[in-house]
């Protein structure tokens, strides 16, 4: 495995676990009021 591909592969490591945090933090539908949106 080269270097490129390391960091390629480490940039979307992090870009997937950026959204998993973010899909946490934010509430789930159910929760959200109609009128949230």
């Amino acid at each position: 495995m080269g270097t490129t591909a390391k960091i390629a592969v480490r940039q979307v490591n992090l870009k997937y676990a950026n959204t998993v945090f973010v899909r946490r933090s934010q509430p789930p539908p159910e929760t959200v009021p109609s009128n949230y949106v």
